[in-house]
């Protein structure tokens, strides 16, 4: 006969880590402003496209990258289909599938994210100024950013139900 105790933990190991669980992390990205839904995204040009927004600031182990109250990234989500021109949007190292140009905010990268309810798009801008990680640093954090909103996604029963990650390790 199984110990009681061992059943208990089985579904915990069978299902992994929490999200972004792991590794020593950098830091992590908090939501400063946000989770609500415009009409526009940046570094399109003029355009109506909805989508999901929000501001992050960037903690580290160590001390603060960006100030409380300042916004180091932002990020909007949409299912819109998008189209970038290759002259301006070239491929981001690091990230299969990424695109990246340099705008007049900051540096833009977008990252398309498959899911069962069909294809979305990540647009990331981290502003001028805004003190970040390294390339390898942003690529983890894009990662863990993309992570942890496709498993909340998935958790979502009806689309106005989505939103962004309050808070990113990475």
């Amino acid at each position: 006969m199984t110990p009681l105790p061992a059943l208990l933990f089985l579904p915990v190991l069978l299902a992994g880590p929490a999200p972004g669980a792991g590794a020593q992390n950098a830091g992590q990205a908090i939501l400063v402003r946000g989770n609500g839904w415009v009409m526009g995204i940046s570094g399109l040009g003029d355009n109506v496209f909805p989508a999901l927004t929000g501001q992050y600031r960037l903690e580290r182990a160590e001390g603060e990258w960006s100030p409380a109250g300042t916004s180091a990234f932002s990020v909007w989500l949409t299912a819109e289909p998008l189209v970038f021109s290759e002259g301006i949007w070239q491929p981001r190292n690091g990230l299969p599938g990424a695109l990246e140009r340099k705008g007049g905010e900051g540096r833009f990268v977008s990252l398309p994210l498959s899911t069962e309810r069909g294809a979305w798009t990540a647009i990331f801008l981290f502003h001028d100024g805004a003190v970040m990680p390294d390339d390898a640093g942003l690529n983890r954090l894009i990662n863990a950013w993309t992570g942890r909103f496709l498993y909340y996604f998935s958790l979502v029963k009806i689309l106005t139900d989505v939103s962004l990650p309050a808070v990113v390790p990475f």
